[in-house]
């Protein structure tokens, strides 16, 4: 077996698996690529990877994973454009932030602090309730019809929205993750979205978030074009599946298992940085 076709059949497949769950999630899938590739950079690709590079190459991958989600979630009319649009623009400055501090960071700190993100993930997507209740703060009425005539009203706190977004930025560019994450949680835990709404405005406004993040990634030369090739094949190919399970699996054993993952990689990329 050539080494190309062995790097393929083990990227692809992986590449499938973060665009399930990214969609799914509406995180993006970059909490798996980038410990993967700090990880287990050597044994797939016969080279280890430095943090600035697994970051870029995740937010190559994150766009890509966005861009395919929301596409398909657009033909089913589950964005509020309006929101995803305007919590992206606030996303932009905190993104080159990020990556202009994550090459500065030694690599052992970084996967402590990589670590500390995955875990508060975890945390996050146990405890998060399977459906949205009431809104906790008072916003802008906002109203959604899907393709299939199921209508939607909620209320979106822009300022607190707004805010939240640069800080998702950040953690985007830096941590390579997406910060999907963030904005899930706080469309359905604040804002009382419907979950599988929240989760394709969220990568609706991740594909603008991860796409400045990664075009600065590209011009310095930091995105393993192999890796984006194979996996970025899996991923647009697993982020059609994941929106459209977004409504049939149970949100809380998704979520179950994706913690569980998280916590085995937080687990060895502190066992790696001792």
């Amino acid at each position: 077996m050539s080494e190309t076709l062995r790097v393929a059949l083990t990227l692809v497949p992986i590449g499938v698996l973060v665009g399930v769950l990214g969609s799914i999630t509406g995180a993006g899938g970059g909490f798996l690529v980038v410990p993967l590739l700090l990880l287990g950079g050597t044994a797939i690709v016969g080279r280890p990877f430095t943090p600035e590079e697994a970051t870029g190459t995740s937010l190559a991958l994150a766009f890509v994973n966005a861009a395919a989600a929301s596409t398909s979630a657009a033909r089913r009319r589950r964005i509020d454009y309006r929101t995803g649009l305007l919590f992206a623009l606030a996303t932009l400055p905190g993104a080159y932030g990020g990556r202009f501090l994550v090459r500065m960071v030694r690599p052992g700190a970084f996967g402590v602090a990589l670590a500390a993100l995955l875990l508060a993930i975890a945390v996050n997507l146990v405890l998060a309730p399977p459906r949205p209740g009431q809104p906790r703060l008072r916003g802008t009425p906002r109203d959604l019809t899907e393709i299939t005539g199921e209508r939607h009203r909620y209320e979106v706190n822009f300022t607190l929205g707004l805010v939240t977004s640069f800080v998702v930025g950040f953690l985007s560019s830096f941590f390579g993750v997406g910060g999907g994450f963030v904005h899930t949680s706080l469309m359905v835990l604040v804002f009382a979205m419907p979950v599988h709404l929240a989760t394709a405005t969220s990568q609706f406004a991740l594909s603008f978030t991860s796409g400045a993040g990664a075009l600065e990634a590209a011009f310095r030369g930091k995105i393993a074009l192999h890796v984006l090739l194979w996996m970025g094949l899996g991923v647009v190919v697993g982020g059609q599946f994941g929106v459209v399970l977004a409504k049939k699996l149970p949100a809380r054993v998704v979520r179950t298992i994706m913690a569980l993952v998280l916590l085995g990689a937080a687990a060895s990329l502190v066992t790696r940085a001792a």
